[in-house]
């Protein structure tokens, strides 16, 4: 038997059920679950309107140990190996799958997000004590990397991919990252990384704003600053040349257009569950260029755990909290009116 948390409907908390511990197929991998992030995916997909099927098993963000191993993994994998994992299955056979896009194969099936929009969410996630995962998906995690920093590989994947949209305009004038949640600190954490001279985030919680610093140039503070664009240039000397909307939330977009400079790029990586109107004049006028990331592809969530075994990024101030699968329900209904919470790990075991 197993412990899990069940997505029931909108306007319920998760529940905690024991189930029968799964066990792995031909090209699996039993893993008991170390540390599992909650995402702030699952907190708009599970809200009244949101896209998530109900009786889902969330959890795509994880580390774990190797517990079983599929009878046709034996000479690749070994119980007791630390791993991570793309959390989904897919064909790696498909031209999206051979070009390294596996978010985009034809066959893909998603761990731990249940969507009612067509996709299928044939595998449970990893709030759980245990999750069952693709084997070729599986990534090991170097002895110097801890599970709950593992457990940020995800998130921190879907930053880099949303930063490597507008990287190469950053280098021209700097980078400003709208919203200081995990994605948003993400994108910034990259930027200093990359070496781009202006990395700068408008936020308004306190608690975001300090953790911010540990990945920013300046800060600008959004309760005070009723537009982020003016308060960068006056910040840096001049307007930036990229803009991560990175909060998700309708009208963002329009009111950033009155005072961006030409040829700015926005990069949509906040995930807006409504629909959102802006005016495109402004923008065809000023020769804006609008992009929208998701997710990320299996060579850019390698990168990121290589850069966290070679120590390159330290994403440890992301972590706020840390809680038991006990806590969950209660946990994840607060998230839903956030104060100073990060990324808040879930330790099932």
């Amino acid at each position: 038997m197993m412990k899990l948390a069940r997505f029931v409907t909108h306007d319920q908390p998760l529940v905690i059920e024991q189930v029968d511990k799964p066990t792995p197929g031909p090209g699996e991998l039993l893993v008991k679950v170390a540390s599992c992030g909650i995402c702030g995916s699952d907190i708009h997909g599970t809200s009244e309107g949101g896209m998530y099927t109900p009786g889902t098993i969330m959890g795509h963000e994880f580390t774990g140990e190797i517990v079983e191993v599929g009878t046709d993994q034996k000479d690749n994998w070994s119980i007791g190996e630390r791993v991570t994992s793309f959390p989904a299955y897919f064909c790696g056979e498909c031209e999206s799958c051979l070009n390294g896009q596996q978010v985009f194969c034809e066959q893909l099936e998603l761990i731990g997000v249940g969507l009612m929009n067509g996709a299928v969410n044939a595998h449970d996630g990893a709030f759980a004590d245990y999750v069952v995962i693709d084997a070729k998906a599986a990534i090991r995690l170097a002895p110097n990397v801890s599970n709950e920093i593992g457990t940020l590989i995800e998130p921190l994947a879907t930053s880099l991919h949303g930063f490597n949209w507008g990287k190469d305009a950053a280098k021209r004038q700097g980078m400003l990252v709208i919203g200081g949640g995990p994605i948003g600190l993400g994108i910034a954490l990259w930027g200093k990384q990359q070496g781009i001279a202006n990395v700068v985030i408008s936020e308004r919680s306190p608690e975001r704003l300090e953790m911010a610093k540990h990945a920013t140039t300046h800060v600008i503070d959004a309760s005070q600053h009723s537009d982020p664009v003016a308060a960068y240039a006056e910040l840096t000397g001049a307007p930036p040349s990229v803009i991560y909307e990175a909060v998700g939330k309708p009208g963002i977009i329009q009111s950033m257009l009155p005072s961006i400079a030409p040829h700015t790029q926005i990069v949509v990586v906040g995930t807006c569950m409504e629909m959102d109107h802006f005016h495109p004049a402004t923008a065809c006028f000023k020769e804006v260029t609008l992009s929208f990331s998701i997710g990320y592809d299996m060579p850019e969530f390698q990168y990121v755990a290589d850069c966290l075994a070679r120590e390159e990024i330290d994403p440890s101030f992301l972590i706020t909290d840390t809680i038991s699968l006990d806590d969950l329900p209660d946990a994840f209904e607060a998230l839903r009116q956030p104060t100073g919470q990060c990324k808040v790990m879930v330790r099932p075991n």
